[in-house]
């Protein structure tokens, strides 16, 4: 137990080292938002520090390492692990689409979906479709994918409880 947290702890202060670095030499006047969470993602997939680091986390919680070869590497795999909860959040936004329709018909929108219902649905089935592909494809991955998304919920509603007072 104390072997692995020391292999966890070496490799995020690598890890750590390396960002730090790499921020230091990056330009901050073109610094977009999101620029950290880029780098700590390819540092995470795109070495192999990161991707150990990332597998002793795996070992550590569900007994067996990432499967990096199945999905053929660094990027495509963090795509695959992702590409579920791209497909659900283009499904929530169709979703949506319908509800704005049910509980506010009569404003004026400035585009309406032509053929409606038709495209809509064919969209929301096109979402459902790439959902569950994506989701049978990166099955392994699906739990690093969605924690940090189900991490944010308990933020969302305390936010929102805090915000109407």
């Amino acid at each position: 137990q104390q072997n692995v947290a020391e292999q966890i702890v070496r490799g995020a202060i690598q890890a750590a080292t390396y960002l730090i670095h790499s921020m230091a030499e990056f330009d901050e006047t073109k610094a977009g938002m999101g620029t950290t969470t880029s780098v700590l993602m390819i540092l995470g997939v795109g070495t192999q520090t990161g991707r150990g680091t990332v597998d002793l986390v795996a070992i550590h919680w569900r007994g067996s390492p990432l499967p990096w070869d199945k999905f053929h590497g660094g990027f495509n795999t963090l795509f695959a692990g992702t590409a579920p909860l791209f497909w659900l959040f283009f499904l929530a936004n169709g979703l949506a689409y319908f509800v704005l329709r049910l509980k506010d018909p009569l404003i004026e929108r400035p585009f309406r979906a032509p053929f409606f219902p038709l495209c809509p649905l064919l969209f929301c089935g096109m979402c459902l479709f790439g959902l569950y592909s994506a989701t049978t494809y990166g099955w392994d991955l699906l739990p690093f994918a969605a924690g940090p998304v189900l991490l944010g919920l308990p933020v969302y509603f305390l936010s929102r409880s805090l915000g109407s007072r």
